[in-house]
């Protein structure tokens, strides 16, 4: 006798980043894949640090982030520092 049990690994699941200031909110941006540190680094290239950047008083924003393992890929801290390199 043989018996086949077919379990997924993990729940489908979407990921919502977004951000919030005392002038503006950003995003939601949504995410139906697993973000990885080059998938984050693409978000924060195209999304996220122009929006920053457009924002009258850029200089006195900060930058925080969740902890999440794309988050601390080297990809994403070298980009953050040369972006940010007062921060």
């Amino acid at each position: 006798m043989h018996l086949t049990l077919e379990q997924h690994l993990s729940q489908p699941s979407v990921n919502v980043r977004g951000g919030i200031s005392s002038s503006v909110i950003f995003g939601p941006i949504f995410f139906d894949i697993s973000v990885t540190g080059d998938k984050y680094l693409e978000i924060l290239m195209n999304q996220v640090v122009p929006q920053l950047q457009q924002q009258p008083n850029s200089h006195d924003l900060y930058f925080q982030q969740d902890g999440g393992p794309s988050h601390f890929s080297r990809v994403v801290r070298d980009h953050l520092e040369e972006t940010f390199p007062e921060k």
